[in-house]
């Protein structure tokens, strides 16, 4: 890559809705260093590793820190224990988060207001240290309103004009 990849993502996921697919005891026997060294391999060039994975992964966060992942991928806030503003007070000065916006409810199901609300609060929240790339939790999906979908954009042009 030398210098010419900015971001290396790695896919997998190792969460359900409640939890990891796999004891936390196991992820870290079987998993963990096989892929330490593809996010190694990865800074060795000078990027930045982004790590995907679904679910409720806040057990094994402080591991992918640790072991260079720079921004995780997505935040998906249903999931138990994956809320924005807790994963933000505890990992946010070590780690930058991909996603958030709720495509499980907030976006399918709440109104245009429901959605700028969630979205200006996450601005907030992570204005003034950064680390936060705004997009949808998941993929949107055809059940979401497009309205919903362009109110993201939106308030985020609100928001970044507004100071």
């Amino acid at each position: 890559a030398g210098g010419m990849v900015d971001i290396a993502y790695f896919g997998n996921d190792f969460g359900t809705q409640r939890g990891l697919f796999i004891s936390p005891r196991m992820w870290q026997e079987f998993i963990r260093q096989p892929l330490k060294r593809y996010f190694d391999v990865s800074h060795d060039f000078g990027s930045k590793v982004m790590k995907h994975s679904c679910g409720a992964v806040r057990d094994i966060i402080p591991w992918l820190i640790e072991d260079g992942v720079d921004i995780l991928d997505p935040v998906q806030v249903r999931a138990a224990g994956m809320d924005l503003p807790g994963l933000v007070r505890d990992f946010g000065d070590r780690l930058a988060f991909h996603g958030g916006v709720d495509t499980q409810n907030t976006l399918p199901f709440g109104a245009v207001a429901d959605v700028r609300a969630q979205v200006r609060s996450y601005l907030d929240l992570t204005r003034d240290q950064g680390g936060y790339i705004l997009c949808g939790s998941q993929s949107f999906i055809s059940d979401i309103p497009l309205d919903n979908i362009l109110a993201i954009y939106d308030e985020n042009t609100l928001s970044s004009t507004a100071d």
